[in-house]
């Protein structure tokens, strides 16, 4: 039981920075927001109002990381109050389900999980799931910051509509410290 606590207090603890470096990567200003301490909960929702704001042709995440992001935390706020019982259970299991639709070719069920180990590969396996999934996010965050002089460039470009310029804009966009080779 101490391995999956201690995987959910961390998971949590990580997720919390992704959701601060997200918060912050959409800000022209972070600064103010380095002042206020703000609870999981309202990271959170900052970070789902506002992640992608700037990228309207960007395919965006829908609401499924942030449902799995939020049954983390409600994980962990029960640990926080009892280490085991049903509702612990339950929670556990709400956040491995919510975790499992991150990835549309996965079919476990929390029917499989037979035994305590399984049950703590398991939720080691949907918090890793759903950092990489925020941890990903981020850098998108950070390569398309919406003040940056790539994002000027590309929307420069794409006034112009020359297709051949959009897709330079798009490199460097997305490849930013990419360096062209001279034949």
């Amino acid at each position: 039981m101490q391995d999956s606590i201690s995987a959910v207090l961390k998971g949590h603890l990580f997720c919390e920075e992704l959701l601060d470096q997200i918060i912050i990567a959409h800000c022209r200003d972070p600064l103010p927001l380095q002042k206020i301490q703000l609870q999981f909960n309202a990271k959170l929702k900052i970070a789902s109002a506002i992640y992608g704001n700037h990228l309207p042709d960007i395919k965006l995440p829908d609401n499924k990381i942030w449902d799995a992001i939020d049954r983390l935390n409600k994980l962990r706020n029960e640990l926080a109050h009892k280490i085991e019982g049903k509702e612990v259970i339950n929670k556990a299991r709400e956040m491995i389900i919510s975790a499992n639709r991150l990835d549309k070719g996965n079919k476990i069920s929390t029917k499989d999980i037979c035994s305590a180990d399984e049950a703590i590969v398991e939720i080691k396996r949907a918090i890793s799931k759903i950092i990489g999934y925020l941890d990903a996010m981020k850098a998108v965050s950070l390569l398309n910051k919406p003040d940056s002089s790539e994002r000027r460039i590309l929307i420069a470009m794409a006034l112009n509509i020359d297709p051949s310029q959009v897709a330079r804009a798009l490199s460097v966009l997305v490849l930013p410290e990419k360096k062209e080779i001279s034949e």
